[in-house]
C-alpha cells in the first residue's frame, strides 16, 4: 500500500498542471517520512537513559495540542479567520489531512475537502450519521463544519490522463469532475479565491518494515519516546500558514520527535528478520 501510494504521487508530480497553478495560496505539502540517516549506531551510541529520561521529564504533563485560537487573547494566538482553506487527500477523521483541518478550523478558517474518489461515498455517509463527530469537536464545543467535499484524484490532472481501466471502474462511478484541472475550476466557482492550500500526500513510512513496525521503531529509536498525536502535525501546518511564519519558506520540518536526526539503530529489535 505504501509503495503504491508512493507511486501515485510520483505520477502526480508529472502532470501539466495542478491545483497549486490554478489556486494561488500559501501552501502546506505535508509528506510524513520517518526517514533514517545513512549513519548507523548501536545501542551505545544512543543519547544515553539519562539523556531520554530528561527529555521525557521535560515533556511530561505538556499538552499534544497547542492553543490554536481565532480569540485574541495573551500569548501568540493564529488567527486565520476570513481564511479559505482547500485540504486536498482526507480520507476519514483519523489521519493528518484531518488533523490539519481541525487545527485550521480553530484559528477560524472556512475548510473545503478534497476526498479521494472511491472514498467520497463512505466518507460522506460517516459524516452525516454522526460516526466522525466526536472527532469533529472544537475547543469551543462546536462542530467542525465543511464549506464543499469535491472527490478528487489527484493522479490525474485531467479526464484525457484518465485510464480507460480508472474511468470505468465502478468505484468512479457516478463522480464526476474529480480530476485537479476539474476540481480547481469547481473550487474557483464556489469559493472565489483560495487562501491556504494544502496537499496531504502518502503514508511514505519506512518502507523495508512491515506495517506497524515502523512505527514501533520510531517510538522505541526517536530522541523523544512518545506516541506522535496527528494533531501535533496540524499544529505545525497551522503555524506555517499563519503570519507567525512570515519568514518561513523552502524548509522542510520534520514532526517525528526527532527520529529524522537519528541515523540507523542497526541493533533495533525491530529490524530483526521473522522468518
Amino acid at each position: 500500500m505504501a509503495l503504491r501510494n508512493a507511486t501515485r504521487l510520483q505520477r502526480a508530480a508529472t502532470t501539466k498542471s495542478s491545483l497549486i497553478a490554478a489556486l494561488p495560496a500559501a501552501r502546506v505539502c505535508v509528506r510524513p517520512v520517518a526517514s533514517c540517516q545513512a549513519l548507523p549506531f548501536t545501542a551505545a551510541q544512543r543519547p544515553n537513559g539519562l539523556a531520554r529520561c530528561a527529555v521525557r521529564k521535560a515533556m511530561a504533563g505538556r499538552s499534544l495540542s497547542v492553543k490554536v485560537s481565532a480569540v485574541n487573547g495573551p500569548g501568540l494566538n493564529i488567527d486565520l479567520r476570513g481564511k479559505k482553506a482547500f485540504i486536498a487527500g482526507v480520507a476519514d477523521d483519523q489521519g493528518f489531512g484531518w488533523a490539519i483541518a481541525k487545527a485550521l478550523a480553530e484559528a477560524g478558517a472556512e475548510i473545503a475537502l478534497g476526498v479521494w474518489v472511491p472514498a467520497l461515498n463512505i466518507f460522506e455517509s460517516n459524516l452525516r450519521r454522526g460516526k466522525f463527530d466526536e472527532n469533529r469537536k472544537l475547543s469551543d464545543g462546536s462542530l467542525m463544519t465543511f464549506s464543499h467535499i469535491y472527490p478528487m484524484d489527484a493522479v490525474y490532472d485531467t479526464m484525457a490522463d484518465v485510464p480507460e481501466e480508472v474511468a470505468t471502474n465502478k468505484r468512479y462511478a457516478g463522480n464526476k469532475e474529480w480530476t485537479v484541472s476539474e476540481v480547481a475550476e469547481s473550487a474557483k466557482k464556489d469559493m472565489g479565491s483560495i487562501d491556504i492550500l494544502v496537499r496531504w500526500g502518502a503514508r511514505c513510512l519506512m518502507a523495508f518494515l512491515e506495517e506497524g513496525r515502523e512505527l514501533r521503531y520510531s517510538y522505541e529509536n526517536a530522541p523523544v519516546q512518545k506516541e506522535l498525536a496527528a494533531i501535533e502535525v496540524g499544529n505545525v501546518a497551522a503555524f506555517l500558514v499563519s503570519p507567525l511564519a512570515s519568514a518561513v519558506t523552502g524548509h522542510v520540518m520534520f514532526v517525528d520527535n526527532g527520529l529524522n536526526v537519528m541515523g540507523l539503530a542497526l541493533d533495533s529489535k525491530t529490524l530483526e528478520h521473522k522468518e
